[in-house]
C-alpha cells in the first residue's frame, strides 16, 4: 500500500479498517502535514484529489478534510470526464488533551500518531494509462519549476521546452511526459505566466486609454494630450 510508504511515521489500524477502506495513523500535526502527506500520495499513486467537504472551523478536532477522486461525479457538468470513482482520501487530525490520550493508545507514543487517514483506493477507472496521466492536475512542485524558468527570462515556449528536454533525459520519461502532474499543458504554462508577470510587473496597460483617461489632468497642467487613434480617424 503506497499510504505507508509516504513521509510522516504511520501504522495501519487494522482494527478499523473496513471493507475496501483502509484505515492509518499519521504523525500529521497540522493542515500543512495534511496537504503534503495527500500531495505526496497522489505522485506515489498517479491520482488527484478534489475536495468534498471539510470543517471549517474545527474545535474538537484540529483538522478534518475529505477528497474524492478527480474522475467521481463531485462538481463535474455534462461532457466533462466522470466515471464516478467511488476512491476517497479522508484526513482528521485529533486534538492531543488528557482526556484523548487515556482513550486513544496511538497519542502516548513518544511521537503520536494523531491523524486517522481513511483511503479508499479501489479506482474504477485505469490509473496509468495516457489519457488518466494526461488528466492528473499539475502539482505545486511543477509550478514552482516554471516560476523558475520564467524569473531566469525564458518565454513560455522557451520554458515548455526547457522543462521537456529535462524530462526526456530522466530514467521515466515516457510516463513524465505524459503526466499532467509534472508535464502541464501549454494553456497551463501561459497562464501561469500571465499570473507571474503581473505578479512581478504590474498588469499590461494600453498606452491610448492610460493617456484617455490621463487627457484632464494634463490639460489642468496646461498641457494637451491627444488620442492619437482618434485624430488619425478624423484624418480619413
Amino acid at each position: 500500500m503506497a499510504a505507508s510508504s509516504l513521509p510522516f511515521e504511520c501504522e495501519l489500524d487494522s482494527d478499523n479498517c473496513v471493507e475496501n477502506v483502509s484505515c492509518f495513523r499519521v504523525a500529521l500535526n497540522t493542515d500543512g502535514d495534511a496537504y503534503e502527506w495527500l500531495t505526496s500520495y497522489g505522485v506515489a499513486t498517479r491520482t488527484t484529489w478534489i475536495v468534498d467537504w471539510e470543517v471549517a472551523k474545527p474545535k474538537r478536532i484540529a483538522f478534518h478534510k475529505k477528497w474524492k477522486c478527480q474522475h467521481s461525479n463531485r462538481n463535474k457538468i455534462t461532457g466533462q470526464t466522470a466515471t464516478n470513482c467511488p476512491a476517497f482520501v479522508d484526513i482528521k487530525i485529533k486534538n492531543i488533551t488528557r482526556d484523548t490520550r487515556k482513550r486513544d493508545p496511538f497519542l502516548k507514543r513518544a511521537t503520536p500518531l494523531r491523524a486517522i487517514v481513511k483511503v479508499r483506493d479501489d479506482h474504477n477507472h485505469a490509473l496509468d494509462c495516457a489519457d488518466a496521466l494526461r488528466l492528473l492536475h499539475t502539482t505545486a512542485d511543477t509550478r514552482a519549476v516554471f516560476h523558475s524558468y520564467f524569473h531566469d527570462g525564458l518565454t513560455p515556449a522557451q520554458a515548455i521546452a526547457m522543462h521537456q528536454q529535462k524530462l526526456e533525459a530522466e530514467d521515466d520519461a515516457a510516463e513524465k511526459l505524459a503526466s499532467g502532474a509534472v508535464n502541464p499543458s501549454a494553456g497551463i504554462v501561459y497562464y501561469w505566466f500571465r499570473l507571474w508577470r503581473d505578479h512581478h510587473y504590474g498588469s499590461a496597460v494600453d498606452p491610448v486609454s492610460k493617456l484617455s483617461e490621463k487627457a484632464s489632468c494634463y490639460l489642468d497642467k496646461g498641457m494637451q494630450a491627444r488620442n492619437y487613434m482618434a485624430r488619425k480617424s478624423r484624418t480619413h
